[in-house]
Parts: structure tokens; C-alpha cells; sequence
């Protein structure tokens, strides 16, 4: 029922780069994200942003997640972990991974939004304002557009985190080929 409420929510978005998933295990969902990144990367259909949306329901307290892929242009290793950590602590409604993959680095940044109690009666009827979701009824439909407003809000922060990374890899960048020129010292 929820997941229905989802994919209606993401169809309101017209965005037909979010891949949905419904895993449970965030270390499985991580391969399966970095697998799907590096597959459209060797199809060359990685020029647009691909958000990875997940739904687990599995626990006390079900959640999404959304996470996007960066490749960061620069391949210095200990500059990336600095850039890494400084966008954790920037952007700390993010949670933002590191990994090398194929010899070039791949991070993965992460935002997260946590239904609190149970979804029949905060998410249904307290947050969304109704009780059942069947997708026709005005209340549904309410659900969806607002759930889709936090699906903007997860967007948005991503897109921050991950326009952060990029600024400052081309900085370091700028600033290593400074270096190789001789035009700025230690």
C-alpha cells in the first residue's frame, strides 16, 4: 500500500531517472546502487543525474532513502577523504561514502526521510491527513503531491552535497596543476 504511494508519488515528478528499490540491507542496496551507476557509465548514459530511491519497510520504523552517485573528476586519494568529510560535516543531513572502484574513485551520497510510528496511523492519518490510500480519492492524491514535495527536498539536498563535491574537486584540481607550474608553493 505504501510502496503504491510511492511509485505514484515518483510518477508525479516526471522524472524518469529514479530507480525505486525496496531493500533492506543498506550494504546490499550500496552494491546494487554502484552496480547500476557503473552499467549506465559503460553505456554512456551516466550525463544525467540518476537518483536511487529506497523503501524498507523491514523494521520498527519504516524509511526512504535516496541516494545519487558522483565520480569525482580529481584522483587524488587523501584530497578526496578530506572533500569526503568535508561535505559530511557541510552537508550533515547527507551521509556521503567513499569507495574505489576500477581504479577511480565513486562516491555515494545519501539523504534519508523516517516514517516515526506506524504507518497506518501517523502516516495515514495524522501526517497525510486520511486513512486508506487507493491512488483516486482527493486525500490520496494529497498524500502523493506531498510526498513528493520531500522527494524534491531529498533531491535538493543531494544535489547540493554532490555540486560541493564537484566545486571542490575542480579546486583541487586548479590547484595541483598550480603546484606542477610552479606558481604556488607549500
Amino acid at each position: 500500500m505504501l510502496i503504491d504511494l510511492i511509485r505514484d508519488s515518483v510518477a508525479l515528478r516526471y522524472d524518469d531517472n529514479i530507480e525505486l528499490y525496496n531493500e533492506s540491507d543498506g550494504s546490499t542496496l550500496n552494491k546494487k546502487i554502484i552496480q547500476s551507476f557503473i552499467d549506465k557509465e559503460y553505456k554512456d548514459e551516466s550525463s544525467v543525474t540518476q537518483y536511487y530511491l529506497n523503501f524498507d519497510d523491514s523494521g520498527f520504523s519504516p524509511s526512504l532513502t535516496m541516494s545519487i552517485v558522483n565520480r569525482p573528476v580529481a584522483n587524488n586519494m587523501m584530497e578526496l577523504v578530506k572533500i569526503v568529510n568535508d561535505t559530511s560535516i557541510k552537508f550533515n543531513k547527507t551521509n556521503v561514502t567513499f569507495q574505489i572502484i576500477d581504479k577511480k574513485p565513486i562516491i555515494v551520497i545519501t539523504t534519508s526521510f523516517f516514517f516515526f510510528d506506524d504507518i497506518e496511523s501517523l502516516l495515514f492519518k495524522d501526517y497525510f491527513g486520511y486513512s486508506e490510500y487507493d491512488g483516486k480519492n482527493d486525500d490520496s492524491k494529497k498524500a502523493s503531491i506531498k510526498l513528493s514535495s520531500i522527494l524534491g527536498s531529498m533531491i535538493i539536498a543531494l544535489l547540493e552535497a554532490s555540486m560541493f563535491i564537484d566545486e571542490s574537486s575542480i579546486k583541487m584540481i586548479n590547484k595541483q596543476t598550480a603546484e606542477e607550474k610552479g606558481h604556488v608553493k607549500n
